[in-house]
């Protein structure tokens, strides 16, 4: 029992001091560096692979990402402090008299809308 007490704990140590060297090495790219990592390990040997996944999850842990949310969800969930602060756009009809010759129609994929900022 206490072999596999003492196999675990060495199994951690070893996997926060990779999550540590990783974090030095490449910073805010450690994360996907150790998922890389993981991936190149998946058909290889278990123990490498579950050493991977557990050196990818402490280095997700630290930084507070949520492991398995794409990127469209994570920012619906946890948006940009200055999204809110920007000027927010209207779709106006244009004008077809103003700036179209009427001998040369608009091409076909041109669009009838302009982007007009909101006074």
């Amino acid at each position: 029992m206490l072999g596999w007490w003492h196999r675990r704990k060495t199994f951690r140590e070893q996997v926060t001091r990779a999550a540590d060297e990783l974090m030095a090495q490449h910073g805010c790219l450690a994360y996907e560096t150790a998922r890389q990592h993981r991936i190149r390990t998946l058909t290889a040997d278990h123990k490498e692979h579950r050493f991977w996944c557990a050196v990818a999850s402490e280095i997700a842990r630290r930084r507070g990402h949520v492991v398995g949310l794409d990127t469209a969800t994570r920012y619906l969930e946890y948006p940009l402090p200055n999204v809110t602060s920007q000027p927010e756009i209207v779709l106006e009809p244009l004008d077809r008299r103003n700036g179209v010759s009427p001998s040369r129609p608009p091409a076909a994929n041109r669009s009838h809308l302009r982007l007009v900022p909101k006074a």
